[in-house]
């Protein structure tokens, strides 16, 4: 019972239109790819995923440790096949998370004003398309 209703709650929460912002990583590509963002906040991005990829190595330690004196060669191979592939998911996943966050506001707010009308310079495949005779900014 207490699960079932831990679950509707969570699902309710993460389906508000805030939460749905929050989580929208579509958004924090849309954001990367941006000539608008500065680089610097893009680099801040994923300054942030690296701190996260260190926050999760250091609390994996233990089992690391646990897995390598258990299964000398077996678990080494494995630890770095994990290691490698959470070094390229982490960071980017944290950053494109979070470059929202680490954009100046004006450039999110026209981005996603942008969105909710429909006059973004995006097509279905995330590319960047320029209309001839628009006017850009």
């Amino acid at each position: 019972m207490n699960r079932s209703l831990l679950r509707m709650v969570a699902l309710h929460f993460l389906s508000t239109p805030a939460m749905q912002n929050l989580l929208d990583w579509r958004f924090g590509l849309q954001l990367l790819r941006d000539g608008r963002v500065p680089v610097r906040s893009k680099l801040g991005a994923f300054a942030l995923g690296f701190a996260v990829l260190f926050a999760l190595e250091v609390l994996e330690l233990p089992v690391q440790t646990a897995v390598w004196t258990l299964l000398p060669v077996l678990g080494i191979a494995l630890d770095f096949a994990v290691d490698g592939v959470e070094f390229l998911i982490v960071p980017s996943l944290v950053a494109l998370l979070t470059l929202q966050f680490t954009t100046p506001k004006e450039i999110v707010s026209q981005l996603r004003g942008n969105r909710k009308s429909g006059f973004d310079n995006f097509d279905s495949h995330g590319r960047v398309y320029d209309v001839a005779g628009s006017k850009t900014n």
